[in-house]
């Protein structure tokens, strides 16, 4: 199987096993995004640290998809490898806008980063997106 997919609580992981990510790839994978957002989850990290060569098309689904999560105030991550990662500088400027980490457990503990507010006195934590606004 190309895509392996791990369920953390509200997180999935998606794992590629490709070392080439390419657009023979990409509708496929694109289907089996939308089916978990479809599913009601909001919360994606997509783990391409087997992957030595990730095209633009498969990047643009990576980027569609983070569009459509982003509507529903979702989210999207992605996992790259320290090394060995062969991407064209346009496709790698487009890997920006997405926040990238080196392993799973430091996506995930992203996602349950916790925030101190003083309000009134009182010490609350929240658990919110390090990106998110809120206002009181």
């Amino acid at each position: 199987m190309d895509f392996k997919r791990e369920y953390l609580e509200d997180i999935i992981t998606m794992v590629v096993n490709l070392k080439r990510a390419t657009f023979l790839e990409a509708g496929q994978f694109n289907d089996v995004l939308v089916e978990e957002i479809g599913n009601g989850y909001r919360k994606f990290i997509v783990d391409l640290s087997s992957c030595t060569f990730v095209d633009p098309i498969f990047v643009g689904v990576l980027i569609m998809t983070l569009k459509k999560l982003s509507a529903l105030k979702g989210s999207l991550k992605i996992i790259i490898p320290e090394i060995g990662f062969n991407l064209e500088k346009s496709t790698m400027n487009s890997l920006r806008i997405f926040e990238t980490f080196r392993s799973k457990n430091s996506a995930v503990e992203s996602y349950k980063e916790k925030f101190t507010v003083q309000y009134e006195g009182n010490d609350h934590s929240i658990g919110i997106s390090p990106l998110a606004s809120f206002s009181m």
